[in-house]
């Protein structure tokens, strides 16, 4: 935690206030560096009234009398105070002709009340000595300064804790040891803040990563939600494109169902009043005398159905008699005990006949040929 003195009006302002010239103070400062430490100011009667609200040192004499002060504002965080307690070292090895050293945080503890009682000006005077200007101070080359790369030390020597005063000093009494802060003490709390920031910077790091992550898997869910909700409306606009298509081809299929249906209405018809057959063709037939499918070749008259059992032999017909009042004519598929694609049930009197064929057109023209046959309306 070492500084830079090496400004050069430092020891110019110095010299001018111990060789009793009109400056009597001067003020030191950072200038918003970390430990470079300038001159800010120098002048007479006072430097109360140029203090800043940073940390300051300053040296002023007061009569015959030297004091150094440390200015910590109290708005200087603790670390900056730590180190300015140890630099204080420094710029009192810088300014080895003092008195006194204090240390204020206001304006108001650097009063001419307190400086004069730290400094015990008045007390314990030489009768009849005047506070005019020492003759050993009269003249800049009486305290010599010199500047090297290790510090600043005078050419005489500091008087001692146990030296008397000299008659020619002008200086009354013994200087004042006013003992700093252990520096070890200082570098400690300084290395303390210096953890406590690094902490708070890692807890602040740490919070802005977990508000990250959260920020990112809001991001993940509502991109997740609006990729759901985009499947959701695909699916269900799939679902009526399907529907759509579905009921548009059963509208055709029943449109097509109902222009064959008239156009075989209108052959069966044509063929009625032709006194010709009506429909001829192959089926399967199963009814309760015989267990098993028998295919017969059919023909259907106005009022009957013959069931032959070849297309060339239609010596022995099987005639079954169609009418409204004896005879019910329906699909074998739905809401029946018995479920059959392609088939159709003929019931006549008591009994039961099933008649199966290859396709839905031609069950339903079998169906139709019959109920025209039988004259039920269709």
């Amino acid at each position: 935690m070492s500084c830079n003195l090496q400004d050069p009006k430092i020891l110019e302002a110095y010299s001018e206030i111990i060789d009793y010239e009109p400056t009597d103070w001067l003020i030191l400062g950072y200038n918003d560096t970390r430990d470079v430490i300038s001159l800010y100011n120098k002048g007479t009667n006072g430097l109360r009234d140029h203090l800043r609200e940073e940390v300051l040192f300053g040296f002023l004499r007061l009569d015959d009398r030297f004091i150094l002060i440390t200015y910590i504002s109290e708005q200087v965080s603790g670390v900056r105070r730590a180190r300015a307690l140890v630099h204080g070292r420094a710029v009192a090895t810088m300014m080895p002709v003092h008195n006194a050293q204090m240390t204020a945080t206001m304006p108001s503890e650097l009063s001419d009340t307190n400086i004069n009682t730290k400094l015990k000006v008045g007390e314990n005077r030489v009768p009849g000595k005047s506070n005019s200007r020492p003759q050993s101070m009269s003249k800049r080359n009486s305290m010599r300064i010199q500047s090297g790369s290790a510090g600043f030390i005078p050419s005489s020597p500091v008087p001692s804790e146990n030296a008397q005063p000299s008659p020619e000093s002008g200086i009354s009494e013994e200087p004042e040891i006013i003992e700093h802060e252990d520096a070890a003490q200082a570098e400690e709390r300084y290395q303390e803040e210096l953890r406590q920031q690094q902490e708070e910077r890692e807890r602040r790091e740490q919070l802005l990563e977990e508000e990250r992550i959260r920020h990112e898997q809001e991001e993940a869910e509502r991109r997740a939600f609006a990729l759901a909700e985009e499947q959701k409306r695909q699916e269900l606009e799939e679902q009526e494109r399907r529907a759509a298509q579905e009921e548009a081809q059963r509208r055709a299929r029943e449109e097509e169902a109902k222009r064959a249906q008239e156009a075989l209405k209108r052959q069966l018809e044509e063929a009625e009043r032709n006194g010709n057959t009506l429909l001829t063709g192959y089926v399967s037939v199963l009814n309760e005398h015989c267990p098993f499918w028998k295919r017969r070749y059919f023909t259907i008259g106005s009022s009957n159905m013959l069931l032959y059992r070849d297309e060339g032999d239609q010596r022995n017909a099987q005639v079954l008699p169609l009418s409204p009042q004896t005879t019910e004519i329906r699909h074998l598929i739905g809401d029946h005990d018995i479920s059959i694609p392609n088939a159709v049930e003929v019931r006549i009197q008591n009994s039961n006949y099933h008649m199966f064929v290859e396709s839905k057109q031609e069950a339903d023209l079998l169906l139709t040929a019959l109920k025209k046959a039988a004259g039920i309306a269709f």
